[in-house]
């Protein structure tokens, strides 16, 4: 084993004792996990034809029993049953989105940081003008103007994500690039791609781990707003904020209806925050 990988593993080792001294971090990992395996297997718990889409008029509105823990809604159906599928697109939707907003940010933020001059300027420039819309409003317009469906809110939430990475990573560089380990290796000839790669972004990656983590809890909350105004995932597939929508002429009669999605958005982005400020107290130097 080389040193590097020695000191990738040793700082890994490092960060995990310290976010396992967190409580609150580990809380949100756990519930964070748990979130994930129940989206994983939804299709082993519940039955997608039956309980999530199936009507069912003889158990209308039903309150929370043993056979239905969060009641039915107004068409009969399993409320847990769609909330815990209503977690796949909503989980998927704002991992794919982020993934692709951070992948695609953090070119331009390590090329705007590392050249400077110029090219910064151009790339800095665009990003203020997409810093300037918000997201929610961007969102809206891109579904209006394209239709209704995943690919285009993937697409739209993250575009509405890449300039924050994107000025993320480009202060990170900036940081790095004067330092001598940098200096050393452009003194012995390395390539710059190489330079970024191998000695930048490995000493970058701490910011935009926290950042990942809180622009997901973000962007569930975006797609819920979304879809509660109609513009998000598309009915019958359930989501957390499409159920709040459906939900809301029976509020006063079945607050059930409302309270479980509420809770299930609430949970998972306190969860999400919760792990965010863990890691960034675990990936601080200061705090070493």
């Amino acid at each position: 084993m080389d040193n590097s990988d020695f000191r990738q593993r040793s700082m890994f080792a490092e960060t995990w004792k310290r976010l396992k001294k967190n409580r609150g971090a580990m809380i949100g990992l756990v519930i964070v996990i748990i979130l994930f395996l129940l989206a994983i297997f939804a299709g082993v718990i519940f039955d997608y034809d039956t309980d999530v889409i199936g009507q069912n008029y003889n158990e209308l509105l039903q309150e929370p029993s043993w056979k239905h823990p969060f009641g039915t809604d107004e068409m009969g159906r399993d409320l847990l049953a769609r909330i815990i599928y209503g977690s796949r697109a909503s989980l998927f939707i704002s991992f794919a989105a982020v993934c692709l907003a951070a992948v695609v940010g953090c070119f331009f933020g390590a090329i705007s940081g590392y050249f400077g001059g110029r090219i910064d300027s151009v790339i800095m420039r665009i990003t203020d003008m997409f810093l300037a819309i918000p997201e929610t409003l961007f969102a809206i317009t891109l579904v209006a103007a394209l239709g209704t469906g995943t690919f285009t809110l993937i697409i739209a939430l993250a575009i509405s994500n890449i300039p924050i990475f994107c000025r993320l990573l480009r202060s990170s560089v900036m940081t790095q690039r004067g330092s001598e380990h940098i200096e050393a290796a452009r003194a012995i000839g390395a390539k710059t791609s190489t330079i970024i790669w191998d000695h930048i972004l490995p000493n970058c990656i701490a910011p935009v781990l926290v950042q990942f983590t809180l622009s997901i809890a973000v962007t569930i909350l975006t797609i819920s707003g979304l879809s509660f105004l109609g513009l998000g995932v598309s009915p019958p597939k359930p989501e957390w904020g499409a159920l709040l929508s459906s939900s809301r002429s029976y509020m006063r009669e079945h607050t059930y209806l409302t309270i479980f999605p509420g809770l299930a958005i609430m949970t998972t982005i306190l969860s999400l925050n919760l792990l965010g400020d863990g890691l960034r107290d675990a990936l601080d130097p200061r705090l070493r």
